[in-house]
């Protein structure tokens, strides 16, 4: 059964994927250009993230998926439903959601702030919190 989630990358594009979901972890490999991966649960979602994202010289950061997992995450994260331990594709709500940053980034920030901050240099995480200088 196909999977339907969100692809972050670390440029702020957000992306539309299905995955056939025939094997879904040698998809997600594929997907995420990784060996490893690691997931997190995040409020009314999970994330999956390469596990090895973090380490290695050449790493860029994720502003978005760092925001929402309250902790650094290098490279591509795939956004997708929570189903009580199960995957489930997002759902067209969810997506529209996350389109406008609102997923993925709380009530708090809009996405041309955190854009605009990054771009800056002018950003870190505090907590659940953006903070700029």
């Amino acid at each position: 059964m196909p999977i339907t989630g969100l692809l972050m990358d670390e440029n702020f594009n957000i992306v539309i994927v299905d995955l056939p979901g025939d094997d879904v972890l040698r998809e997600m490999y594929e997907l995420l250009n990784c060996s490893y991966v690691e997931v997190i649960a995040c409020d009314g979602f999970d994330m999956w993230i390469d596990d090895e994202g973090r380490i290695g010289e050449d790493r860029v950061i994720n502003t978005l998926a760092s925001i929402a997992a309250s902790r650094p995450i290098f490279g591509h994260a795939w956004l997708v439903g929570q189903d009580g331990g199960s995957m489930k594709s997002l759902s067209m709500n969810q997506i529209r959601e996350a389109a406008n940053g609102g997923m993925v980034l709380g009530p708090s920030f809009s996405l041309p702030e955190v854009r605009e901050a990054r771009l800056e240099g002018n950003w870190w995480l505090d907590g659940k919190d953006l903070v700029t200088a």
